[in-house]
């Protein structure tokens, strides 16, 4: 029986190890990022939507027109 060169496998467990973080991690900042964009576009349709609300409430002009009173 062959002896066991134990530094080696140690080596080569390290560096799976590190092998498979980096893919994790690669698979997370993917996740991140898309769901940094569907944050961003939902902020930005939520954004859009209450200014032009906001938009119809302060340009709202109880007075009348000038052309209507100068029709009267």
């Amino acid at each position: 029986m062959r002896p066991l060169d134990i530094t080696a496998i140690e080596q080569h467990a390290r560096r799976l190890r590190s092998a498979e973080m980096q893919r994790v991690q690669g698979l997370m900042s993917a996740q991140m990022r898309l769901y940094g964009q569907l944050l961003g576009a939902t902020v930005l349709s939520v954004v859009l939507h209450i200014s032009g609300g906001l938009f119809r409430l302060f340009s709202w002009n109880p007075q009348p027109h000038r052309y209507l009173k100068r029709c009267a």
